[in-house]
This record gives C-alpha cells, structure tokens and sequence, in this order.
C-alpha cells in the first residue's frame, strides 16, 4: 500500500506523463509559422492530416530576378528550389505561394 504523499507523487507523475503525451503529435488543423523579418514574409504549415501539411508562404521584398532556380527553401537538411517548389519570384517578392506537401 502507498502512502499518502507517494499516491501524490505517483499521480501528478502520470497525469505529466498523459498531458504531454497528449500534444506531442500535431492536431488537424495546428498550424506554425515562420516569419522572415529581413524578407518581410511569412511561411506557414498546417496539419490537415496524418501526412499531409498546407504550406503557404508570401515574401514581399528581397527577390531581385525572375529566375526561379536562383533561390531555395531550406527547411533542416531538405534544400528544394523556388523552381521544385513551384514559387513564382515577383520583385520584390513572390507571388502568394500554397501547396499541400505529403510529409513521410
């Protein structure tokens, strides 16, 4: 039998363990963004299911060529160019970009 403070103890340990647990995989619908302060832009990723998240992003300064090989997203190790990513450079920016990427 456990004591009274062990009970406690053991308890709020679980109800930790439950909590955490619970937000540790993303939510339908949970979003992250990323904003570019020298870009003034903003990329955003939202959960919309199991494996598949909406990337949407706006640049609206910093592009200075048309050329969509000339520039990247780099998200970690995954390097993918404006060109593989179907961004459309607009100078100063982009035009409005949104696609659906399958995540593995």
């Amino acid at each position: 039998m456990m004591t009274k403070s062990k009970t406690f103890t053991f308890l709020a340990a679980l109800f930790l363990i439950c909590f955490i647990f619970s937000h540790a995989s993303p939510l339908p619908n949970e979003a992250v963004s990323v904003t570019l302060k020298k870009l003034d832009g903003k990329f955003t990723f939202t959960q919309i299911k199991d494996l598949s998240v909406k990337a949407e992003a706006v640049i609206n300064k910093g592009i200075g060529d048309n050329d969509s090989h000339k520039y990247f997203v780099q998200i970690l190790k995954l390097k993918k160019s404006f060109a593989n990513l179907k961004i459309i450079p607009k100078p100063p920016g982009i035009v409005p970009w949104e696609k659906t990427l399958v995540t593995f």
